[in-house]
């Protein structure tokens, strides 16, 4: 069961970010620059 779960949620990650991709990243960019400030 456990690998079954963990081969879900990779496959969900995998669709987030082609979706992500298609619709420009705008929110990734956010998140992403935001980390970026805040780990520096």
């Amino acid at each position: 069961m456990h690998v079954k779960w963990e081969s879900d949620i990779l496959a969900l990650g995998c669709l987030v970010r082609e979706l992500n991709i298609n619709l420009g990243l705008p929110l990734t960019f956010r998140t992403s620059s935001l980390s970026n400030t805040n780990s520096v």
